[in-house]
């Protein structure tokens, strides 16, 4: 992680069956380019999405996770103005163009606009770039092409802000690495509202062609692990999944209530956390870690250890909710401290599931070890598809972020011969993955069942265009990069 940022060929990025198409998408971008600002681009780079094979809903409470960059990716191409506009511009008519003023004495993050993200992503650099004594700010053309859809649980966010950081950067005459853009742009989210765990940015920018990668917090490092023979395919629910629209009741709300759950776990086993995760509150693993007192000494005794968190918060916490007082009693404060500790942020609910979600960050949290002990041994994929199953489960029970659809699409996969099927990211809708046997006819007849059993059914109007963005057959990506065209 600690590598700058490099430069790529497209050989070295995409895979070989994809380049014919790849290289006239690119030959697209630059001639967009020079149609909206008249000459070619300085620059051109690109971000993968990702997918997260297992381990969602834990990064906010410092747990690893175990995902991999996926080829679907934004390309951004840039050129340096001497004025005081970012003008930016879009490959996809849906999203229109806008021009930025750098006059005002500071960016702010404006109404729900796509440009948001690239507001985000100039407002951390430039605080990054001043920091540095580095200041060096110039105009922008910037012409944006995504192939992750957007909404879909895919991260098209995080690899957006990650190109977005490193163009202010790199415009500026300054380099980072690897691991300095990943803490970057994992505060760009925070500026659109959305507390994000880091996970999206570490696959996005540190991906490895070949390889799912373990992402471990605090500090942020990457292990690249090979993945065996097997194929990955994504589905699209089409279920939008809008995190930063459903924020207050969804993925914000679960970082608030894992937080008070860790709190009130820290009362009751009289141990001191710091108050240092994503919203200034404990985190589950800072508990684990103060109630054990010493690190573990192997991956077996560290899954011993998840399975008793899990046993004490069964028996904390009520299993169907807390009340704003139940839960301050638990933490052993007053409701009004609970609300302005936890509840900065808007958040919409009717009662904490404290014991749901607590619950599955421990269990998700020991399912992610046993995937990675797994993958590092006999790399059986029938166990890993197990675990990922296990995940699923937890997802629709304890996180509550899976939907009708979303089981659907993993009934099918399932008789349709899926080792593994999940929802994954942040989901409430969005994408599911599948882990299969590295079988082409397999992988077809998965391709259709999904066509002839989900798409056909719910949605028989679907054009050919959003049929083929929906179902991704993909290998592990290379992560952000300069492109050498």
């Amino acid at each position: 992680m600690d590598e700058l940022i490099p430069t790529r060929k497209l050989d070295e990025i995409y895979s070989a069956s994809a380049l014919n198409r790849i290289k006239k998408r690119y030959e697209n971008v630059i001639s967009s380019f020079k149609r909206q600002f008249g000459h070619e681009p300085d620059v051109v780079l690109r971000s993968p999405g990702r997918v997260n094979l297992i381990g969602d809903h834990i990064d906010y409470m410092d747990y690893s996770v175990f995902p991999m960059a996926i080829e679907p990716d934004i390309i951004m191409a840039y050129r340096t103005t001497d004025t005081d506009t970012i003008e930016l511009f879009n490959t996809d008519p849906e999203f229109d163009a806008i021009n930025i003023d750098l006059s005002a004495e500071t960016l702010q993050i404006g109404p729900p606009h796509w440009s948001n993200y690239f507001i985000a992503g100039h407002i951390v650099a430039h605080q990054y770039m001043t920091s540095k004594n580095a200041l060096k700010l110039t105009g922008l053309q910037v012409c944006v092409d995504g192939e992750v859809p957007a909404r879909s649980g895919l991260s098209s966010s995080a690899a957006f802000v990650c190109c977005a950081c490193l163009i202010v950067l790199t415009a500026g005459n300054v380099s980072v690495t690897k691991r300095q853009l990943t803490e970057l742009s994992i505060q760009c989210e925070k500026h659109v509202g959305v507390n994000s765990g880091g996970m999206d940015q570490a696959a996005s920018v540190n991906g490895l062609k070949d390889h799912a990668l373990l992402v471990d917090f605090h500090p942020i490092n990457v292990t690249p692990v090979k993945l065996p023979d097997c194929a990955v395919v994504i589905a699209h629910s089409l279920v939008v999944a809008d995190k930063l629209e459903s924020a207050p009741r969804n993925y914000n709300l679960r970082v608030a209530e894992d937080s008070i759950a860790a709190a009130a776990l820290a009362h009751h086993l009289n141990v001191d956390v710091p108050y240092d995760n994503i919203i200034g509150c404990p985190s589950l693993r800072a508990v684990e870690l103060a109630h054990f007192k010493t690190p573990a000494k192997s991956t077996e005794e560290q899954i011993q250890r998840l399975t008793s968190m899990e046993e004490i918060c069964a028996k904390l916490f009520p299993q169907d909710g807390c009340t704003d007082e139940q839960a301050a009693n638990l933490c052993g404060i007053s409701v009004d401290q609970l609300r302005a500790t936890f509840m900065r942020s808007k958040l919409e609910y009717t009662t904490l599931s404290l014991y749901k979600r607590s619950v599955h960050v421990y269990a998700e949290a020991k399912r992610v070890l046993q995937f990675f002990q797994e993958l590092s041994t006999t790399a059986r994929l029938e166990v890993l598809g197990q675990l990922m199953d296990e995940s699923q489960e937890s997802s629709r029970t304890m996180v509550c972020n899976s939907c009708p659809e979303v089981d659907q699409l993993c009934a099918i996969a399932k008789e349709a011969g899926s080792l593994g099927s999940r929802v994954t990211g942040a989901g409430f809708g969005g994408c599911t993955v599948h882990l299969l046997p590295n079988d082409d006819s397999l992988v077809e007849k998965l391709i259709k069942a999904f066509k002839d059993k989900y798409y056909s059914v719910y949605y028989p109007n679907i054009d050919k265009k959003t049929l083929s963005e929906s179902i991704i057959e993909s290998r592990p990506s290379s992560g952000t990069a300069f492109v050498a065209l």
